[in-house]
């Protein structure tokens, strides 16, 4: 009989292993009164001995499976004994990753069918591909991973193409600490009160990409902690559906040495003001790189941009195109 068979868990991830095509994963413990076997089955295919000798009382922990494929996989637990009984668990649906990539959707499925679920199950420097959709989600991003919808690589400003829309109640993609380091590109956020919000920091090195930030209420992208080197290029932000005072872009008091503001639309800010930047020379030159303001169409809004009275220093601020803002197209002091 099948004392326990613990591993895989349902809708875990496993790795590959120093073996191609293997997950060391397999746990488990059995017991009879006559000696026993035990073997696998992978997708309802042939049974597969286990590696590992099955005694009875003997417990086996992570034993490895062969004949993996990346992607969702379903995995059994046969116990025949010697009078030929036998006993098959429940199957098991996980996940086999041999390529640091985790994919989203549901129609084809794919490894998860939900943002978060997937983030949760990833390991930094992992990749999650998420297919065109809609997905009804306030997700947290607490990893350093590369976050890919249907449209990554792809200039936001004029895009026209299937997308992978998060449709939030609240935040679509709140930042919180270990985010340092990501990448969030080709998907558009369209709804809730903000796109995109950090509540805990650092987050050093982001990357937001080629994404549309539609349909918010109160602002498009709110940075409210600390972040070196942080790059936000080839965005959307439109705030037609924008209600009351603030920025459609705003950076807090936190320090964003480095910070790289290319070729984005910001757009449709009737109440606010297009990119706001608040705090004392916390805009200036990283370790690595001086800020940058270059290439924006900042349009529509009742301020263009406001840079704060001595927000930033030592920048590049060129090639911008301020039209048809209310009151001024740009503000700012040294």
């Amino acid at each position: 009989s099948i004392d326990s068979f613990t591993s895989p868990a349902a809708d875990s991830v496993h790795k590959d292993s120093s073996d191609a095509n293997t997950a060391d994963a397999l746990t488990f413990e059995v017991s009879d009164t006559s000696p026993v076997s035990c073997f696998y089955s992978i997708n309802g295919g042939a049974n597969t001995p286990t590696d590992t000798a099955c005694t009875s009382g003997a417990p086996v922990a992570n034993a490895p499976i062969h004949g993996l494929t990346d992607g969702r996989e379903d995995i059994e637990f046969v116990v025949s004994d010697a009078a030929g009984n036998t006993t098959t668990s429940s199957s098991v649906s996980f996940v086999f990753d041999n390529n640091n990539t985790l994919t989203v959707g549901t129609v084809p499925a794919q490894d998860f069918g939900t943002i978060q679920e997937a983030i949760n199950k990833s390991t930094v420097g992992d990749a999650v591909n998420v297919s065109a959709g809609t997905y009804a989600e306030n997700v947290t991003l607490n990893k350093d991973i590369t976050l890919n919808g249907a449209q990554t690589g792809v200039d936001a400003r004029g895009r026209v193409a299937s997308e992978s829309i998060i449709t939030p109640t609240t935040v679509g993609i709140t930042l919180s600490t270990g985010s340092a380091g990501a990448t969030i590109d080709g998907f558009t956020i369209s709804g809730g009160t903000r796109g995109i919000e950090s509540s805990s920091g650092p987050l050093n090195g982001l990357n937001i990409l080629n994404n549309r930030i539609v349909s918010f209420t109160n602002g498009g992208l709110f940075l409210n902690d600390t972040g070196t080197d942080i790059t936000i290029d080839k965005n959307v932000v439109d705030g037609t559906s924008k209600t009351g005072g603030g920025g459609l872009v705003h950076l807090d008091t936190d320090g964003f040495d480095g910070f790289w503001f290319t070729d984005n639309n910001v757009v449709n800010g009737s109440t606010g003001t297009g990119l706001f930047s608040d705090g004392n020379h916390n805009v200036g030159v990283s370790g690595s790189r001086s800020p940058k303001m270059t290439g924006n169409l900042i349009q529509a809004n009742e301020t263009g941009a406001n840079l704060g009275k001595y927000s930033w220093e030592y920048a590049d601020i060129s090639d911008n195109v301020f039209q048809n803002n209310t009151f001024d197209g740009l503000q700012g002091g040294i």
